[in-house]
């Protein structure tokens, strides 16, 4: 499987402040989520199981985690300007 080490950033960051901590002052805890290549691997291995017959999960999740990356990289030519649209 290829990794990249673009992982797109958090897909679902959030901040939520804490009404007390400890010494009883507010606290502001940021969430980052899960990364966009996980989320984008988690939707794209939904419409695989629909969609095709894999021998093994692990075959199924690897075409999933590829589509990812594919996502991934057209995001980061889209930003460069290289892909028009």
């Amino acid at each position: 499987m290829t990794y990249t080490n673009n992982n797109g950033g958090p897909a679902f960051p959030c901040q939520e402040e804490a009404s007390t901590s400890f010494s009883g002052c507010p606290v502001t805890i940021h969430h980052s989520g899960m990364s966009l290549r996980d989320y984008f691997a988690a939707v794209a291995l939904q419409g695989l199981v629909v969609s095709t017959n894999y021998d093994t999960t692990a075959l199924c999740a690897e075409d999933a985690y590829r589509l990812a990356d594919a996502m991934l990289a057209e995001r980061v030519k889209k930003r460069r300007g290289k892909v028009g649209g």
